[in-house]
Parts: C-alpha cells; sequence; structure tokens
C-alpha cells in the first residue's frame, strides 16, 4: 500500500495535531521501517521533527535542538518539494524556525516556544481520508468523517 494511503501517516497527523508529539513519533517510525528512498527521509523528518518537540516540552532544549537542525538541514533538503501530500519546504521552514527560536532563547530559563511554528496536518488528514476513499480503501469511521469536515 502506498504509504500516502497508510492510516498510520494519517494517525500520526492525529497525535501531532494534538500535540502527543512522542506518540506519533511511535506511529511514523513503524511505517519508517518499511520504507526506502525519499519516502524513509521524510518520515525521518517528521519524527524528528516530533522527537524534537517532545523533547522542548520536557525542557530537553539541546536534545531539540539537535532534532530541528537534523530534521532542518540534513534530512528535509533531500526530499522533493512535495511528498505523501506534504510540503517538504515547508516542513524544513518550520524546523529551521523553531531550531532558530530556540537558539535565541538559549539565555531564557524557561522558554516558551510559539506555537504557530508548529505544522499542522490536519487539513493534510483529510485530503489523506479523500484520496484513500477515491481508491476504494475504507477508513476507520473518524476518518471519514474527518474528510468531510
Amino acid at each position: 500500500m502506498p504509504a500516502s494511503l497508510d492510516r498510520r501517516l494519517i494517525a500520526g497527523m492525529r497525535l501531532f495535531d494534538a500535540g502527543e508529539y512522542h506518540d506519533s513519533h511511535e506511529v511514523w517510525e513503524e511505517m519508517w521501517f518499511e520504507e526506502v528512498g525519499e519516502t524513509k527521509d521524510l518520515l525521518k523528518a517528521l519524527i524528528q521533527i516530533a522527537v524534537a518537540l517532545h523533547h522542548r516540552q520536557n525542557g530537553n532544549l539541546r536534545g531539540a535542538e539537535l532534532l530541528f537542525s537534523r530534521a532542518g538541514r540534513e534530512v528535509l533538503p533531500r526530499v522533493r518539494s512535495y511528498l505523501l501530500g506534504l510540503d517538504a519546504r515547508d516542513l524544513e521552514l518550520r524546523a529551521l524556525r523553531l531550531l532558530q527560536e530556540l537558539q535565541n532563547l538559549a539565555s531564557v530559563e524557561h522558554p516558551r516556544f510559539d506555537p504557530n511554528l508548529v505544522p499542522r496536518f490536519e487539513s493534510r488528514r483529510r485530503d489523506a481520508a479523500r484520496e484513500a476513499r477515491a481508491a476504494g480503501e475504507r477508513l476507520p469511521p473518524e476518518d471519514d468523517a474527518a474528510a468531510d469536515r
């Protein structure tokens, strides 16, 4: 099954949008093991961004900085602009902005981050559900409902 129609991609997006970064990383990691090439790289970057945000929430600022840097400077530049219906350039820019914000706040004891910099996948989830339905896939009821919103 193409990863773009994989329920795990959509489930990971739902968890990520809910701020459940560790759980989204776990879901995407299952997919990552099965993929190759650019798809594997894109999933790797999604995982790195999710884990970076998880670290950021838990105060591991060095870990977050390292993963934002890897995703934005190393992995996403290897991915074509649009893959799995996602804009890799936008993800790259967001990872680099989150990295820059974190570096700018290095002297602050408990830095807060701008949630507007965090990628959101809600519309992509709806699009993926529509694609799956068009391909004859039957998604769980919550994915059908999300597609209709």
